[in-house]
């Protein structure tokens, strides 16, 4: 698989940029993503690049030894005019080609994603470069998930998108993707030529006039994506949202794998929803804290 990308470098231009950011409250979570990354060897060659939102001198330092490059310069990126900075880790997304230049191709990857396979990362690596496509992506979608098997969750995920893209973009585009699930923004990339970005970055502006919120950059590429097409479809085990469906972990291979069909091997575990309170062994807790004790994550 690797010779696909090997073959269309340019002289000059580096073939793929991995690109995250987090600030300091969710370093640990960076420190967990890229150890997992690093953790597959693969066919081809790529930077990490990660955008640090306000973090601690001693997490910079850290970076520096870890041999991470850091960007620490966030006049940049587009914000909300109030809100927290945290979302900057959302709101930079459709610039990062700007910001990065000198690659053929870019994957965003959240914090909270963990690459439990080798395949995670080299499926969007691969894709990303092809110049089939304007983007590589999952749906937010699969048949294990609480809105696809509880017709109550299932309502209000529509209702709200809907609402949300109706104050956004207008009855009309928010009429035509009512009943469409979304993709979901953690994990996805793209050729540095692709039209996904001008579109993205466009309509990322319209949203956040609205104000700060955790929806609006999915919602705008969502959006574009609609518009530009050529999507590469990312199967539901390359980002598994973990907070609408628990992996079950088989212990005789190792494998984390859905827990409705055991042969289906979840490459990419998206830890979502990390920092909501729950009730878990009779107690309150993060969700992250319940991803450790399952062993999801460190």
């Amino acid at each position: 698989m690797g010779n696909g990308i090997q073959q269309q470098a340019a002289e000059g231009q580096k073939d793929l940029c991995v690109v995250l950011a987090c600030d300091a409250n969710f370093f640990h979570q960076f420190q967990q993503c890229l150890a997992s990354i690093r953790k597959w060897p693969l066919p081809f060659s790529f930077d990490i690049r990660l955008i640090g939102i306000d973090l601690e001198p001693q997490q910079l330092s850290w970076l520096n030894e870890s041999g991470v490059r850091v960007t620490t310069d966030l006049s940049v990126f587009p914000q909300f005019s109030a809100g927290s900075r945290h979302l900057i880790g959302m709101t930079c997304r459709p610039v990062i080609p700007k910001v990065f230049p000198g690659y053929r191709a870019y994957v965003w990857v959240d914090c909270d994603i963990r690459f439990l396979r080798p395949e995670g990362l080299l499926f969007y690596g691969e894709h990303a470069l092809n110049p089939g496509y304007s983007l590589v992506i999952a749906h937010e979608t699969e048949p294990t998930y609480s809105y696809n098997i509880d017709p109550g969750w299932g309502r209000r995920y529509h209702e709200d998108n809907f609402q949300r893209m109706k104050d956004e973009f207008g009855v009309e585009i928010a009429e035509y993707l009512r009943y469409f699930k979304l993709y979901n923004a953690g994990i996805f990339g793209a050729r540095a030529d692709s039209p996904i970005w001008a579109r993205y970055e466009r309509n990322l502006q319209i949203s956040m006039r609205l104000g700060a919120h955790w929806g609006r950059e999915q919602d705008a590429l969502n959006v574009s994506i609609a518009e530009v097409g050529s999507i590469k479809h990312a199967p539901s085990t390359h980002n598994w949202l973990c907070c609408f469906s628990t992996p079950y972990h088989d212990t005789l291979t190792g494998d984390w794998v859905s827990p409705q069909e055991s042969g289906r091997k979840i490459a990419v575990a998206h830890l979502s929803n990390s920092n909501a309170v729950i009730t878990y062994q009779n107690r309150q807790c993060r969700m992250y804290e319940f991803y450790q004790s399952i062993g999801l994550t460190e």
